[in-house]
């Protein structure tokens, strides 16, 4: 009771931090716009001698490799998103311009810049749309990965009406779970799925159609070729084998399978080389991500944020096909944050990580007996884990190879599997037999190739 009698006085609820902000410190960021800046001043005079951009691959499946990005190539980009979408127009930052879909967003502003739109970046969607009347039918665009989307869907409210004014909401950088896509439409969410990588200088074809200069093939293996201008010089390294020439045509070949449809639409089927041989048998992880999804939301009641399927070394199965997923909610995943993890250039340590504990027995087999009647006993995880937080790179996607060192006992893996088994019910964490978890940078947005 206060000291003014019987009147009760709520504390206010502080609003949650906005999801999709500017990921980067603002020493960074100039750095990054002074180049973007530079590349630009090439679309307003051809003859100025604008730098070639060296940029890293995202590294998902091994060693990032530099690729060198002609100014011209990435300004071929970066015209072609604009002639797709409803022209120049306002971007909004939520990608560390460390990898191309950030640093895009940056150019791509600065080409609306000099078309005439008035502020044309911003660092959260609140900046984009305080503004005067008169501009008030500029348009703006951002570009997520798919947990992103995913969680802003989660945490509704002013962000996510935000989202909804967006006239395109670019999303890429890993595939987009078929249910996210439909729940982010029913959003009134102007979702546009996106293909491309660093070599493309970031998406190339937007909702399974290539931007206008690009050409799309399947060659003899299944495997997705691309060709166009603003394709990259080659990797720093010189094994260039992926870039080379078809009738006078320089093609570069992807590590995707893929198929075209009679209407021309592409459609990606997962990487060629992340299929797990498993009892002498081919797994494409892929597959089981996008089974797993609704077969864990039957089992545990939850919807995974990210799911990420791996092959673990096995003596019987040669590989055992192990599922981690990411479900901050879940009762077994510990704590949960709502940004990113990933680190800023220059931080210190890994990006930040949750425990990995195990699903039950009970659990695991009901998984198992829902994948097995849809793709085939093989393709069952052998093992299903949930974590708050999976580990991921700079460019947002999740880190494959750490996972995979985190499950095998990898010395400086550096977090904690525990013993214990999840069940819908929580779980008890056994200390004795986890590794360390150290300490992390904070959480940033993620980039990739939009």
């Amino acid at each position: 009771m206060s000291a003014c009698g019987s009147h009760r006085y709520a504390m206010p609820v502080p609003a949650p931090p906005p999801i999709l902000v500017s990921p980067v410190t603002p020493a960074t960021l100039a750095d990054a716009q002074r180049t973007a800046s530079s590349i630009a001043q090439r679309a307003a005079n051809p003859f100025y001698d604008a730098p070639s951009l060296t940029m890293e691959t995202s590294g998902s499946t091994g060693s990032p490799q530099a690729v060198t990005l002609p100014a011209s190539a990435v300004l071929a980009s970066a015209r072609a998103t604009q002639e797709r979408l409803d022209g120049p127009g306002r971007w909004v930052l939520a990608l560390t311009p460390h990898r191309i879909a950030g640093f895009q967003v940056l150019l791509r502003a600065h080409l609306a810049e000099q078309a005439g739109v008035p502020r044309a970046f911003a660092t959260s969607l609140a900046e984009a749309f305080a503004d005067t009347p008169e501009s008030a039918s500029i348009p703006v665009y951002i570009s997520v990965v798919p947990t992103q989307l995913h969680r802003v869907l989660a945490a509704g409210g002013p962000e996510l009406e935000l989202l909804a004014r967006c006239s395109a909401v670019l999303v890429g950088g890993a595939a987009l779970d078929p249910v996210l896509h439909a729940r982010a439409l029913a959003a009134h969410i102007p979702v546009i799925r996106t293909y491309g990588m660093t070599e493309t200088c970031g998406g190339c074809v937007y909702d399974g159609q290539p931007l206008d200069g690009v050409n799309v093939r399947i060659n003899e293996a299944g495997t997705i070729e691309i060709a166009g201008p603003m394709l990259a010089s080659g990797y720093q390294d010189g094994a260039n084998d992926a870039f080379f020439e078809d009738n006078g045509i320089r093609w570069f070949r992807t590590h995707d399978h893929g198929e075209i449809t009679a209407e021309g639409i592409l459609t990606v089927q997962g990487r060629a080389d992340h299929v797990i041989i498993t009892g002498g048998v081919n797994v494409a992880p892929e597959a089981v991500a996008l089974a797993v999804r609704p077969a864990l939301v039957d089992v545990l009641g939850s919807e995974p944020v990210e799911v990420c399927v791996i092959g673990i070394p096995d003596d019987e199965w040669g590989q055992a096909v192990t599922a981690v997923v990411e479900i901050p909610s879940h009762p077994g995943a510990g704590s949960h944050s709502v940004t990113l993890p990933v680190r800023d250039e220059g931080a210190e340590g890994p990006p930040g990580e949750g425990e990995f504990s195990p699903v039950d027995p009970a659990s695991l087999a009901r998984i198992r007996t829902i994948l097995s009647a849809q793709l085939g006993g093989p393709a069952a995880p052998r093992q299903v884990y949930v974590t708050s937080c999976l580990p991921r790179l700079i460019s947002g996607k999740v880190d494959c190879q750490r996972v995979i060192a985190i499950l095998t006992g990898t010395p400086g893996a550096g977090t904690s599997l525990t013993g214990s088994p999840v069940t819908t019910a929580g779980v008890t964490a056994n200390t004795e037999n986890a590794l360390h978890h150290r300490d992390t940078a904070p959480p940033h947005g993620p980039s990739s190739g939009h």
